[in-house]
């Protein structure tokens, strides 16, 4: 590599940890519908999958599901954690989302509902068989 081409690169590649993707993502917890021993759990693992985006240099926003609305705005992709039961409102907003090219990602939740919006279908839980 020309010594030119080093000067030009250097200042770029010292800035790069500062650019962030523009691709948002929304993590979305579920709050009010859940006991307050799931809230907790939810919250937890909510914000260890935010910060895992975070590492990665994603643009990610954390928020309950009461939030879900200004959440979703500007996002390309929603990580839907714990919401077992969403309302018919945050459906319609959901909806709305994956018909602009938004993306979701589903964690801990079996509704009918989102599994439709995803085109997949539910599963009952399989315990695992330990092997012994």
């Amino acid at each position: 590599m020309s010594n030119h081409l080093k000067y030009l690169l250097l200042p770029l590649m010292l800035l790069l940890p500062f650019f962030r993707l523009h691709a948002k993502v929304a993590v979305v917890r579920a709050s009010d519908s859940l006991a307050a021993s799931e809230r907790s759990y939810a919250a937890s693992l909510a914000r260890h999958i935010a910060r895992w985006y975070d590492a990665s240099g994603v643009d990610v926003q954390l928020a309950p599901d009461s939030e879900m609305a200004s959440a979703l705005n500007g996002s390309r992709v929603a990580v839907l954690v714990c919401m077992m039961c969403p309302s018919q409102h945050q459906l319609s907003l959901l909806r709305s989302f994956v018909r602009g090219g938004g993306k979701l990602i589903v964690f801990y939740s079996s509704s009918p509902a989102l599994a439709s919006l995803m085109e997949v279908r539910p599963l009952r839980y399989m315990k695992c068989d330990s092997g012994t």
